[in-house]
């Protein structure tokens, strides 16, 4: 892969730093072909902390050629496993990237339960942008499952559910250094140093015949961190779409009569584009302006609108700052004694202040967003 450069950036650290303009929008961007070899482990079976920076001894974040970091932020939970099942979380090498490039492995450990005891894994890959962030921001990412990925158990249950946490948009107001920006979400307890944010939730739960994959949306306002979880089937969401537009892929064999079918979840062994839309409102208290929206290989699947994301009383002064992309899991389609890994690969992720398409080459020019289908609002 070819990486071009962009004229009149000013490229700090990892970050590149881009002027208010229409004609240079990209904030962040990597496909990794500059960044080194790099592996992330994890923790032993049983620990008490995650490997994240300034707690995990001699592991640094990725580096770019020129040895300064390719992005700041990790996190690798304790392993559900003992020697000899253990694997290492993530790494950048040859050959996990698009077109046999460079690119980022994710190993996902199978915990063999849904809940919060059962969380697994962590995030590979979290970008800092800055104090002052971006009211408004784009992430777009091309992702690939690896083709014996499994997402349910259908010789437990047909209704047997799959949760992965796949990417986060946050506030940060506390201080870089301290290690609350790597750690666990600050909440009011804490001194409300992270919120607002939105997390990205795949969930897949086969009900009745037909059945499609399941969305939640995970919103978490400031300043006091109230939450809402809201489920959406993509189907009933927008009946005309699914299952009629691409990708819609056979989710693995079910018994008879459960025609599930995996929307967000293209297991084909080919790549997928990923991009996500989160708005901050506009007035502390007030919904104008507050929205989310996710494009899945340019077909815009969900638009939200009037999300207060800061309440009254809260603080705009300061906008999305930090993506996390992946993060924990609960996928129960084995069980712990089988010890089961299963692999993704992310590459040629790009964060701008408008819409990236999927068309969009690292070092490229900007794209337009194409327009909604009709009935995608979700209130």
């Amino acid at each position: 892969m070819t990486r071009k450069i962009i004229q009149g950036m000013l490229i700090v650290g990892s970050l590149v730093i881009v002027p208010e303009l229409s004609s240079a929008a990209v904030v962040f961007e990597t496909d990794f072909e500059d960044v080194q070899d790099w592996t992330l482990g994890r923790p032993p079976v049983g620990s008490s902390y995650a490997c994240q920076p300034g707690n995990c001894s001699g592991i640094q974040p990725p580096k770019k050629s020129d040895n300064t970091n390719a992005y700041d932020v990790f996190r690798s939970s304790p392993s559900w496993f003992s020697d000899p099942y253990i694997t290492n979380m993530a790494e950048i090498k040859n050959g996990y990237g698009r077109e046999s490039g460079r690119g980022l492995q994710y190993n996902v450990e199978v915990s063999g339960c849904i809940g919060s005891e059962c969380y697994a894994n962590g995030t590979p890959m979290g970008v800092w942008l800055g104090y002052e962030g971006y009211k408004d921001l784009y992430v777009r990412f091309y992702v690939k499952y690896s083709p014996g990925w499994k997402w349910t158990n259908d010789s437990i249950s047909p209704n047997t559910a799959a949760y992965q946490k796949f990417l986060e948009f946050a506030v940060y107001n506390g201080t870089v250094g301290d290690g609350k920006m790597d750690g666990p979400r600050a909440t009011t307890a804490l001194g409300g140093e992270l919120m607002p944010i939105w997390i990205v939730n795949w969930y897949q739960y086969i009900t009745v015949t037909p059945s499609y994959t399941i969305f939640q949306n995970s919103e978490r306002y400031a300043p006091d961190y109230s939450y809402n979880n809201a489920t959406n089937d993509f189907h009933s969401m927008n009946p005309s779409l699914y299952p009629i537009a691409p990708p819609m892929m056979p989710s693995p064999p079910f018994p008879a009569g459960h025609q599930a079918r995996s929307v967000l979840w293209p297991t084909d062994n080919e790549w997928h584009s990923y991009e996500f839309r989160a708005r901050l409102n506009d007035v502390a208290g007030l919904p104008e302006g507050g929205l989310s929206e996710f494009w899945l290989d340019g077909i815009k699947v969900w638009s939200k609108s009037g999300i207060i994301w800061v309440k009254a009383g809260g603080s705009l002064e300061r906008g999305w700052n930090r993506i996390n992309i992946l993060d924990n899991s609960d996928i129960a389609s084995y069980s712990r004694e089988d010890h089961m890994t299963m692999s993704m690969y992310i590459d040629d992720v790009a964060i701008s202040t408008n819409y990236i398409g999927p068309d969009y080459g690292i070092g490229g020019v900007d794209a337009t967003a194409p327009a909604s289908p009709t009935g995608l609002s979700v209130e």
